[in-house]
């Protein structure tokens, strides 16, 4: 007589009930506090010294990622060309990078260190100003700000366009700052070979004098800062650094009226 088949195995689906957050640890010291009629002063100072406990520690871990990124993002190029005319007639022509190169840069970074950013931007008076805040998984951040004048943002925008360059350069300016990122200069070293090294030219010497007195800086600081006696002695490879960074002045002059 053949034998049965034995029938199949009955399949039953549980369902997974997930389990109830706990409670946080104050909750349940404030709910012991009640059953057993302790000091609830004496645990509330409990409390307050526990939650600075954590945000100690989520500072060292902030600290701890930071120096982490900063060790691992090497300087970021120059690519970004700026060159515009201003009222005097000077010439600003000078790189600096991108806000796209720097995002491209930190983002796998920022990633691999539970580090986040964001911008909150407001406009007031003709001004705008951009805030960057550089978040960490343990809960710490820290922010850097710039205000700069929507109307000097770049002599050669339309009124409409003035607002969103106004917005870029200020994002681009304090997620350099929130980070402590480092921008590199053009490989220029080995352009000079053996040979004497190349100064500035008459016209470039005429415009740093130029600059220097829409901004206010004395053009002894100028020289000082090249080591050099007169303008038209700065080497050509310091040009650019000395443009941006009276350039830069020039913006912050303008935001500060």
């Amino acid at each position: 007589m053949p034998k049965k088949p034995e029938p199949e195995a009955e399949t039953v689906a549980l369902a997974v009930v997930p389990a109830a957050p706990a409670a946080p640890v104050e909750f349940g010291l404030l709910q012991l506090a009640i059953e057993k009629n302790l000091d609830i002063d004496k645990l509330e100072r409990l409390i307050a010294l526990r939650n600075q406990e954590r945000e100690f520690a989520a500072a060292q871990a902030f600290a701890t990622a930071m120096a982490e990124f900063q060790k691992r993002c090497g300087p970021i190029d120059k690519g970004k060309l700026v060159d515009y005319v201003t009222k005097s007639g000077v010439r600003i022509h000078y790189k600096h990078a991108d806000l796209r190169d720097i995002q491209n840069a930190i983002k796998p970074i920022c990633g691999d260190l539970g580090l986040s950013y964001s911008w909150s931007n407001v406009i007031d008076g003709g001004k705008l100003t951009t805030t960057c805040t550089v978040l960490h998984a343990g809960g710490h951040s820290r922010s850097a700000s710039f205000t700069c004048p929507v109307e000097n943002s770049n002599p050669g925008m339309s009124d409409q366009q003035k607002p969103a360059g106004a917005l870029t350069f200020g994002e681009r300016y304090t997620i350099i700052q929130a980070f402590g990122l480092v921008t590199a200069e053009p490989d220029t070293d080995g352009e000079q070979g053996g040979a004497v090294a190349e100064k500035i030219t008459q016209q470039q010497a005429d415009d740093l004098r130029a600059l220097a007195g829409e901004v206010n800086v004395k053009v002894e600081r100028i020289l000082r800062a090249a080591h050099v006696e007169k303008l038209e002695d700065v080497l050509a490879t310091h040009y650019q650094r000395i443009v941006e960074t009276l350039a830069a002045k020039r913006q912050k002059a303008g935001a500060a009226k």
